[in-house]
């Protein structure tokens, strides 16, 4: 059962339980514009249950910017009308509570989805399926089990979206995402979800995006795209969501707002990222990380790889995520996102199978499907090297197993992608060519490359 669920979801056919439904990474429109800085170094020692990070993945320190003003890159989010502030945090972050009730239906990946960017949001919850049917599920008819989701720690304001969406066959229903703000102004994030009764209560005085009032907006038949921004404690261990049940499971994510990229490169499972203000990656860690025991363990059993790192940047070397476009280094836009992550690439490895690392791309390499793909890699010649090896002055080539499941993968190549990276480190070719295989001793671009950026 739990092989067909992580199929369906990496097929694509739910939107394989990843991000908002309708965008590619959703930046609530309460938020402030916080402007970018540089990266920093990386502290030496990171927790080892859970990093996925390779002894070899060696990042190179560049200065920090530690401004901290409104203009700062990583500066919270604007809190809502009647809130001026939030407690502090006693220290570093830490839940309270339990999220939810673990039973042997659950499975946890550490995983970009059917995301190409890293995002906020790789832990997956995988719920379990109902029934024990073998056909694909229906978009918009309940599959999985729709479970209880707690509020791990208290939280004082709350951003619910409630999306509009449509099936196939022209079925109207609604999925929903809400980011929860935290001691610090930190953040949660939940997608395929629905608001339990005691949120909805907290919401009845606040005025939605989509009508007069809460009690319109959640009238029987208006299923019309909606968002409500409200400030209200909600104590940890509070039932606030469940699971819809429309998709395998639920998302879960957690930002950290307020801390420089030093400050962020000590937490599990962050890693480093060269423009930390381009990815929702840019200020996530493993949210496993910050749970008491003992569900912190039993996640982490559940889960059964490393959570993390989110961003696995390398400089000089091809590891790490690629734009379409070059990032100004003079002028860097304040709190930008990738307008498109089809026009992506992200170059990385997970703990789930260290002998491979995988490669997420979008739309823009022709002769390339969207998708996951993976590589067994080598020690040592221009096939198949660790991405983390290839480096200036070569053209390798990687010979590419799709993923076909959160489980598997093609037990052949399917397709093989020339890769150089320029001099500078910032700039990358890539181009895909015939066969699954890199026949022959030495590569060269036949015209077809595409370049992608730092």
């Amino acid at each position: 059962m739990r092989q067909l669920i992580a199929t369906l979801l990496v097929s694509g056919i739910l939107a394989a339980c990843g991000g908002s439904p309708t965008t590619a990474s959703v930046i609530p429109n309460d938020a402030t514009a916080p402007a970018a800085t540089a990266t920093a170094t990386v502290p030496a020692t990171v927790e080892p249950t859970l990093t996925a990070t390779s002894s070899r993945m060696v990042y190179s320190p560049t200065p920090s910017k530690s401004d901290q003003s409104q203009n700062f890159w990583n500066a919270p989010f604007e809190l809502p009308d009647g809130l001026t502030s939030v407690p502090a945090c006693d220290g570093d972050l830490e839940f309270t509570h339990r999220l939810v009730d673990l039973d042997g239906e659950f499975d946890l990946f550490f995983t970009p989805g059917w995301h190409v960017a890293p995002h906020d949001h790789m832990v997956y919850w995988l719920t379990g399926r109902l029934g024990h049917g073998t056909d694909a599920p229906t978009p918009g008819s309940q599959f999985s089990r729709r479970v209880q989701i707690f509020a791990p720690v208290d939280i004082y304001a709350l951003t619910v979206i409630r999306w509009e969406l449509s099936s196939p066959a022209g079925r109207v229903y609604n999925e929903w995402t809400t980011y929860l703000t935290t001691c610090d102004a930190h953040r949660l994030v939940f997608h395929h979800v629905e608001a339990s009764d005691e949120i909805l209560k907290l919401l009845d005085g606040t005025s939605p995006s989509c009508a007069e009032s809460t009690r319109e907006a959640l009238a029987d038949g208006n299923t019309e795209e909606c968002r409500w921004i409200a400030a209200s404690h909600i104590r940890a261990g509070t039932p606030m969501l469940w699971s819809s049940g429309y998709s395998a499971g639920f998302d879960f994510g957690l930002m950290l707002h307020g801390l420089t990229a030093t400050e962020l490169q000590t937490k599990p499972g962050y890693g480093y990222a060269i423009n930390p203000w381009q990815p929702t990656s840019g200020n996530a860690v493993c949210p496993l990380a910050y749970f008491p025991e003992p569900h912190r363990s039993e996640y982490l059993k559940v889960l059964d790889m490393g959570c993390g790192p989110f961003n696995q940047d390398v400089p000089g070397t091809a590891m790490g995520f690629w734009l379409s476009s070059p990032t100004p280094q003079d002028a860097r836009p304040i709190g930008q996102r990738i307008p498109d992550e089809n026009q992506t690439l992200w170059l990385f490895t997970t703990d789930a199978t260290p002998s491979t690392h995988r490669m997420t791309v979008g739309t823009r390499v022709p002769n390339l499907e969207r998708g996951q793909y993976r590589f067994v890699y080598q020690d040592n010649g221009l096939v198949n090297r660790r991405w983390d090896e290839v480096v200036p002055g070569d053209v390798y080539c990687v010979e590419l197993q799709r993923q076909t499941s959160f489980h598997t993968f093609d037990e052949v190549p399917v397709a093989s992608l020339l890769v150089e990276v320029e001099p500078d480190g910032m700039t990358m070719k890539v181009a895909s060519i015939a066969g699954g295989r890199c026949d022959g001793e030495g590569f060269s671009f036949g015209g077809a490359e595409q370049v992608f950026y730092r």
